[in-house]
């Protein structure tokens, strides 16, 4: 059974459709509106949504690779897992480390809109992710993330690690969090990090 969840306590607005407790697609909206005039559309553009989200957690299940959807302005629309991996939700409660995602992932897809090709690279931190441009009659609507993934060598470790550790995070717990990564095989054409 599919589950529509509305929560209205406050100024902003959330909703999402739930099926045997995994989220299918979440909405936020904090406009300073009122719920009468911004909860119908919120509901109504997150269920146009649900069926992307489904696709990409279709993915998620084959791949094991997350998958983000970015709009044209860089902002993440939709993503299967919602949550971050470990290693990512971990550095991310640094600022400064979340403040370079943002960064790398605006950098890279800035790259995909003036080359209009799908980019391989490592993030800052290391990790390879895949970019692609979504186009819709011959117009950019839209950017597609997978990753993160890793080679699984000691030597990519180690570089990560040495990264990580200007963020607080010690050689032991990167190695736990490393090791919930997807491994990859082939290593990257554009090694480029920012």
């Amino acid at each position: 059974m599919k589950i529509l969840a509305i929560e209205t306590s406050a100024k902003s607005v959330s909703a999402a459709v739930v099926e045997g407790g995994v989220p299918l697609a979440s909405a936020y909206q904090n406009m300073g509106l009122t719920h009468s005039v911004t909860l119908m559309p919120l509901i109504d553009s997150m269920l146009k949504n649900a069926g992307l989200t489904e696709l990409l957690h279709d993915f998620y299940t084959l791949t094991g690779l997350k998958l983000c959807i970015f709009d044209t302005d860089f902002e993440e629309c939709a993503s299967t897992p919602i949550k971050l991996y470990p290693f990512c939700a971990r550095m991310r409660e640094n600022p400064e480390f979340e403040r370079r995602c943002h960064s790398c992932d605006a950098a890279h897809m800035q790259t995909c809109r003036r080359t209009r090709k799908p980019v391989q690279y490592r993030c800052h931190a290391g990790l390879t992710e895949y970019l692609a441009p979504l186009y819709y009659e011959g117009v950019i609507v839209a950017f597609i993330c997978i990753g993160q993934a890793t080679n699984g060598r000691d030597a990519e470790f180690h570089t990560i690690a040495a990264y990580a550790a200007q963020f607080g995070i010690d050689e032991e717990e990167c190695r736990s969090l490393y090791n919930c990564l997807l491994y990859t095989s082939p290593s990257p054409r554009d090694s480029t990090s920012s």
